[in-house]
């Protein structure tokens, strides 16, 4: 599966899956300490393998958050396909050193359709504005998709306008008023 898959990634990397009890990861670690320092996430070492954790818990994994040099994204994105599709599964970087894994049932475009259906709005009367790449799937569930001026290249070749302006440069405020609210 994935999580044998990440674990055979040539170089050694530091992997965290989420489940409805929590965050774990194999052994603690600096990237684990730094994450919960910027995260404020709660991640318990488990001292062992995580696939041996999973299967003896016998847990859903909702996501994989792989710790990789950005230089490396190509080469673990190549690695990991095999395995992502055969599980329907995707990956994506959402930060330099973050590649995360989700179902292909679980992204951000899952959940902007099913609001919409649930509060019967039309696709037509929804936006979707994003930075990074796990915000693709969001962007192409609505006709009306914006990508921040310092998106990832690949999220803003997928938006319909890039806004003039960052994400620090109040880049939503700006959707809103010049694009969301029409006299």
């Amino acid at each position: 599966g994935i999580l044998q898959a990440v674990e055979a990634l040539s170089a050694p990397h530091v992997a965290h899956i989420y489940t409805e009890e929590g965050a774990y990861t194999a052994y603690e670690n600096e990237y684990t300490a730094h994450y919960r320092k910027i995260t404020r996430t709660e991640v318990q070492a488990i001292g062992r393998p995580l696939k041996d954790f999973v299967a003896e818990k016998q847990c859903a994994v909702q996501k994989i958050l792989v710790f990789i040099d950005p230089k490396e994204t190509e080469e673990v994105d190549g690695a990991l396909k095999p395995a992502l599709t055969q599980n329907g599964a995707e990956g994506f970087t959402s930060e330099p050193f973050f590649y995360e894994i989700i179902s292909n049932q679980a992204g951000k475009g899952r959940g902007l359709l099913y609001l919409a259906e649930r509060f019967s709005v039309p696709l037509s009367q929804t936006a979707a504005v994003g930075d990074g790449q796990n915000d693709v799937s969001m962007l192409l569930a609505t006709p009306n998709s914006f990508a921040v001026q310092n998106a990832n290249p690949k999220l803003k070749a997928v938006a319909k306008t890039v806004l003039p302006k960052t994400n620090i440069e109040n880049a939503v405020s700006y959707l809103i008023e010049n694009y969301c609210m029409g006299e």
